[in-house]
């Protein structure tokens, strides 16, 4: 019997070339894909490509300004230091296509039961600040694109990352149909 494929969203773009001894490793993400590939696992999998999103997509969970601020580059020294990136035209074209891919992710698995995406969890960025190499949260864009698309009434972000999923949890705190729960360590960021 033949098993059935699942999807998998990835974008070329998603690596970012960082200076060398950086401590985010900008290239997991072909590396994850690349894995796959080597291990023969990828002919599991059928292969999707997020469209970026737009400004306006991303002010559900975002503010206008700052937005606006990674797409111009006009992000100041001081939030580059808290973002933890330095801003490039590669991180700004990462940056708008990303939390799409989680977006499509999302879709994906309402309409098959699992889908599976290369990048994403970007949960440190909050409504008006990146942090911890998260520029956008794509969980918060996601959670309530899916709501306002009329696809779920309620959503669930269960974040088992060893950091606290706290730009989600600051940017949905007032939303009463998604429910955020962070499984993380205790003496960890932030």
């Amino acid at each position: 019997m033949k098993s059935r494929k699942h999807p998998i969203i990835y974008h070329s773009s998603y690596n970012i070339p960082l200076p060398e001894g950086h401590r985010f490793p900008g290239t997991k993400y072909s590396l994850l894909l690349q894995h796959l590939e080597d291990s023969g696992l990828i002919q599991n999998f059928l292969k999707y490509m997020p469209k970026p999103c737009t400004a306006e997509n991303l002010s559900i969970a975002h503010k206008a300004s700052y937005i606006d601020e990674i797409q111009t580059g006009g992000l100041s020294r001081e939030n580059q230091i808290r973002l933890g990136l330095p801003w490039s035209e590669i991180l700004r074209r990462r940056s708008f296509i990303a939390p799409n891919g989680t977006f499509l992710a999302a879709q994906l698995a309402l309409q098959t039961g699992i889908a599976c995406h290369a990048a994403g969890g970007t949960h440190h960025a909050h409504w008006d600040f990146g942090a911890g190499f998260c520029v956008f949260n794509d969980l918060a864009y996601t959670a309530r694109a899916l709501i306002r698309m009329g696809l779920a009434r309620r959503v669930l972000i269960l974040d088992c990352d060893v950091h606290q999923g706290d730009g989600t949890a600051s940017i949905l705190s007032n939303d009463t149909n998604i429910l955020t729960c962070s499984i993380h360590c205790a003496e960890n960021y932030p």
